[in-house]
């Protein structure tokens, strides 16, 4: 259930009641970075006092029109529904005058409601619609949801009414640097009640990796704070303004025994990279007889086969890490490691580093991360300043500064 987003899209003009309705409704099955949707077409329909119809053509319009993303339909099993995700992109971009719905005479839905009384919705499923409007005697009571955090004054002054908002210089939109806020501040001590507008200012002023900083130092901080009998919690506009996080001295490292990572952070993706720089050491099949007749086929070569193979089976512990992140479970990654994940640094999915990160993997044959769900930021190599005029080299670049920095730790084996 995502509070913010719900809050959002109550705000937006996005076409009509019934589509805000089931806008709303779907935001409330959703986390706040609008995914995990998977309610059942008749669950959404009593639970808006929608049609059945009616909701599978709003479904089908946000779906047209960018705002939904259907990750997985449906299978026809009882209890199997298709799973969305909100494009929280085109959805904020959304403006009712370039985004219309199609109407419902183009798309030959005769049951849905439309102008004229004689193809009206069906009463046995919509109950009273005494006008082409619906009935007037009696309203429909909402429950609105809270409308914090209500930040639009605040961005239509810094970017201007109707516009985007800008990546900044790492591919964070505004609605990402809002949400991380959100995520930060949601739990801050003795803040229940009291404005945050300021704290909102404040950390958009910062740089994306003082950003990251002050998120991943904060607990940190607050022990730092428990430490020194400081019964007082400043505002969340002095931490980011003072940069408070600073203060807190660096924990000494330790090497002893493996640690759980987390997936795609930064020891993570370093043990996962060192894993790839091994020579593949995986069993390889040879052809079957299926495979052998699409290569007498023409269909196919042999080489083409065997790549992919050795690009799903080559690196055990790689698919290992991989199956365990699709269920949100870490991996025990070797310590030794963690000196040089010091040096990786978060990428954007969506980002043209991220791509070259993709193309990196395929030109080497290696298997790239999970593309049904991508998490938002991964770690990876650091690449050097100037990136941007040729990125491929840029990532292959860092590689083989990883791959030397690994040699020193594990020797050639590990570094091939």
């Amino acid at each position: 259930m995502s509070i913010m987003l719900m809050s959002r899209i109550f705000r937006m003009n996005i076409g009509g009641c019934n589509r805000k309705l089931l806008a709303v409704r779907l935001a409330d099955f959703a986390d706040d970075d609008g995914r995990g949707i998977y309610p059942g077409v008749d669950r959404l329909a009593q639970e808006t006092e929608l049609s059945e119809r009616t909701v599978q053509r709003i479904l089908a319009d946000f779906e047209r029109e960018g705002i939904l993303v259907c990750r997985q339909r449906a299978t026809g099993r009882p209890g199997v529904a298709n799973r969305y995700d909100f494009d929280l992109a085109r959805l904020y971009a959304y403006e009712a005058g370039k985004a219309k719905p199609e109407s419902t005479a183009e798309t030959g839905d005769s049951v849905s409601p439309v102008d004229t009384g004689e193809r009206g919705d069906n009463r046995a499923e919509r109950g009273d619609t005494g006008d082409g409007e619906g009935c007037h005697r009696d309203t429909r009571t909402v429950i609105e949801p809270p409308l914090e955090p209500s930040v639009e004054r605040g961005r239509a002054s810094e970017h201007g009414d109707g516009q985007e908002a800008k990546a900044d210089e790492r591919g964070e939109s505004d609605a990402s640097i809002e949400r991380s806020f959100w995520r930060l501040v949601k739990d801050w001590p003795q803040l229940d009640g009291m404005p945050k507008k300021n704290s909102l200012i404040a950390w958009r002023k910062l740089s994306a990796d003082e950003r990251r900083q002050a998120a991943e130092r904060f607990q940190d901080w607050l022990a730092f704070l428990k430490d020194r009998k400081k019964d007082y919690v400043p505002a969340p506009s002095t931490y980011f303004a003072e940069k408070l996080w600073q203060e807190i001295p660096e924990k000494p490292q330790t090497t002893a025994g493996p640690k759980l990572a987390a997936p795609y952070g930064k020891l993570w993706m370093t043990a996962r990279i060192a894993d790839l720089l091994r020579k593949a050491y995986g069993p390889i099949s040879g052809l079957t007889a299926f495979e052998q007749s699409l290569v007498r086929a023409g269909k196919t070569t042999a080489e083409a086969i065997h790549r992919e193979k050795v690009r799903r089976s080559g690196w055990k512990v790689v698919n290992a890490m991989h199956e365990r992140a699709a269920d949100a479970k870490g991996y025990p990654c070797s310590l030794d490691l963690l000196p040089i994940s010091e040096g990786f640094r978060q990428v954007h999915r969506d980002g043209e580093l991220y791509a070259a990160w993709r193309r990196e993997h395929e030109r080497r044959g290696w298997p790239f991360l999970d593309d049904t769900r991508p998490p938002e930021w991964v770690h990876f190599p650091a690449v050097a300043d100037g990136w941007e005029a040729d990125p491929d080299a840029a990532v292959r670049a860092a590689i083989d500064d990883f791959a030397a920095k690994l040699r020193e730790v594990r020797g050639d084996e590990h570094a091939a």
